[in-house]
């Protein structure tokens, strides 16, 4: 194998360009990384003998801090089954949270079958009950050691199966979720991070109680996001329904879209909630300032019932778009500065006695 050289242009001729040749994101609208399955390492393919690693789902489940937990160190083992089972991973994690002096960890198997991922699960896991999160937000990973912490958690025992199906051409995207959850109070075990200044807010209230959780999601254009590049619309219904000590129905709609036109970037996302039943607090929605409500305290606002739109218009100035050059192997992303003007609006109401006590 003779070794790959980069050739890399001027930096008078990189810094001569000045517009996309097509939309960013529309040359790779089509494609998926399962197109490149058949040219993929050995390691990472669906046939061949059995896989076993170390491995965990997120970043998170190996190293995190929080205002609950403190540190949170954990290891995972994952096992492909390839040919012995086709289609069939199995996984398990398990770790310590220090200040909080708990084990936490789950245990998981998917099978990919027809177009079909079926998986089932079950474990103890802090779950965030933040509201309309962005794409990939899981909770604090590093941000409390710096004294942010803007999540609230309930500890969530649970059990349950699901099943996934691409619709459409991968255009679209149902899961379905059958299970046993039991909820649980936890609170704060530390009133400040290490590094940071600031003292950290009381864990929000949780109505503790099991119950029988049901949920059916469906997505229109999955990748679509208003965060990420990839121009086009998207939405997602979903809807979640607890019956036991808990009973509620929560019913959410985010509708997405982005368009990249020239120097011009648009981009915008709604979402929209409502909870019937006996609310429990943990099932409220809560809007401030980690919503994108700049001006707003943490959480100020609170319901059974919220709407939050959020929308921004970027204009790039076509200045310093070259690359900046660090030394002959170190590259830096250009600079390429652009002007944005943002809008953020929110509403929360409480529609009943139920929500009022949940307040």
């Amino acid at each position: 194998v003779r070794p790959h050289v980069l050739s890399i242009a001027t930096k008078d001729s990189l810094a001569r360009f000045i517009a996309w040749r097509e939309e960013i994101g529309t040359a790779s609208a089509s494609t998926s990384g399962e197109d490149f399955a058949d040219v993929a390492p050995k390691r990472w393919r669906s046939d061949g003998p059995p896989v076993i690693r170390l491995q965990a789902e997120r970043l998170s489940d190996l190293l995190r801090f929080n205002r609950v937990e403190g540190l949170f160190m954990g290891l995972g083992v994952g096992a492909r089954l390839r040919d012995a089972a086709p289609g069939l991973t199995v996984r398990l994690l398990g770790g310590y949270a220090r200040s909080e002096g708990t084990f936490r960890g789950r245990v998981s198997a998917e099978l990919e079958h027809g177009g079909w991922l079926y998986a089932a699960r079950a474990g103890r896991s802090l779950d965030v009950t933040n509201d309309f999160p962005v794409p990939l937000d899981s909770g604090s990973s590093i941000g409390a050691l710096f004294g942010v912490d803007d999540y609230d958690y309930v500890d969530r025992y649970g059990a349950g199966v699901s099943a996934v199906r691409m619709l459409a051409r991968r255009r679209a995207l149902a899961r379905l979720e059958l299970g046993w959850a039991d909820d649980r109070a936890v609170s704060a075990h530390l009133t400040r991070g290490p590094l940071g200044r600031s003292t950290f807010f009381a864990n929000r209230g949780v109505s503790a109680g099991n119950y029988l959780r049901s949920a059916l999601t469906v997505q229109w254009h999955p990748d679509v996001s208003a965060e990420f590049m990839r121009p086009g619309a998207g939405a997602q219904i979903s809807y979640l329904r607890g019956d036991g000590e808990l009973n509620f129905q929560r019913l959410e709609l985010r509708l997405n879209a982005r368009r990249n036109a020239g120097r011009w970037t648009f981009a915008s996302r709604l979402d929209a909630g409502a909870v019937f039943g006996t609310v429990p607090p943990q099932q409220l929605f809560e809007l401030g300032n980690e919503q994108n409500l700049p001006g707003y305290g943490y959480k100020e606002f609170a319901g059974n019932q919220a709407v939050v739109l959020r929308g921004i218009a970027m204009y790039r100035l076509n200045v310093l778009m070259a690359p900046l050059q660090l030394s002959r192997r170190l590259w830096l992303p250009a600079p390429s500065p652009a002007l944005s003007v943002s809008l953020q609006s929110g509403w929360t109401g409480a529609s009943g006695p139920a929500a009022r006590d949940a307040l």
